[in-house]
């Protein structure tokens, strides 16, 4: 099972995800000025998920936007006029007929991951990092035991991608 934390916000522009197996972490800035931020880190999330290894077919979404937990969930979603939504459903159609299981739950802002990176990213907190440092062993380098400061440094400059 595959978890992927996906987070948007307005502040800065700035859409994260969160695989939470692999401790890989996505952030990118947005060039438009847009409402849909929690759309487009689910558009994002969806993309991580279409690139995932065949083997993992149940992936579990986590966010903190009830609406959109709920239409993840929702047999048969709504787009309405939503250009976002309507790719969100095509991509969600698209890895349901290729044997993934996609569920999505809903938690608190503050056990969310991803948003807890954009607090970390918009300086609304210095919590986040430490946060995420305290269960993040990286996978793609030999470091195992490292001071606070030093895995803030590590994760912040090794393992955030900026796009």
């Amino acid at each position: 099972m595959k978890t992927v934390f996906f987070d948007g916000g307005l502040r800065r522009k700035l859409i994260a995800i969160v695989d939470y197996t692999t401790n890989q972490v996505i952030v990118i800035k947005r060039p438009y000025n847009n409402l849909d931020y929690e759309w487009d880190a689910l558009e994002l999330a969806l993309d991580y998920v279409e690139g995932l290894d065949v083997r993992d077919r149940l992936v579990v979404l986590v966010g903190d936007n009830n609406s959109v937990t709920r239409w993840v969930n929702d047999p048969y979603p709504i787009c309405g006029n939503s250009i976002i939504k309507q790719k969100c459903l095509d991509k969600l159609n698209k890895l349901r007929s290729n044997g993934k299981i996609i569920h999505c739950k809903w938690v608190k802002r503050n056990e969310n991951l991803a948003g807890r990176v954009l607090e970390y990213h918009t300086k609304r907190s210095s919590k986040a990092i430490a946060f995420i440092a305290k269960w993040y062993r990286c996978p793609k380098c030999v470091f195992t035991s490292l001071s606070e400061d030093e895995k803030k440094k590590h994760f912040y400059n090794h393992h955030i991608t900026n796009g």
